[in-house]
């Protein structure tokens, strides 16, 4: 199996943001705890079937967030306004 730890520091914020919308949309109408753990359980349980580092993982992310915030680029910042617009409008 290719080396998926190292595969993930050459993935564009795109690629991230767009899954990261999708595992949204898909959690979106669980209450905001059973969203949270389920989104932990989930990248618990693929980062060790992939054998990944979780904190590489954790690491690259934010990275990515820093470097798309630097540049003033809005990639993370529309999933994010998403997830935050889903949340109130159902659950507070």
């Amino acid at each position: 199996m290719p080396d998926i730890g190292q595969q993930i520091g050459f993935r564009h914020p795109v690629d991230a943001a767009t899954g990261a919308f999708q595992v949204i949309n898909a959690l979106q109408d669980l209450p905001p705890a059973d969203q949270v753990i389920a989104l932990t359980a989930a990248f618990y349980l693929v980062t060790d079937a992939l054998n990944v580092d979780r904190s590489q993982a954790l690491h690259t992310l934010w990275r990515m967030d820093c470097d798309c915030a630097y540049a003033d680029e809005d990639t993370f910042n529309v999933v994010r306004d998403y997830a935050r617009g889903e949340i109130e409008r159902k659950f507070l």
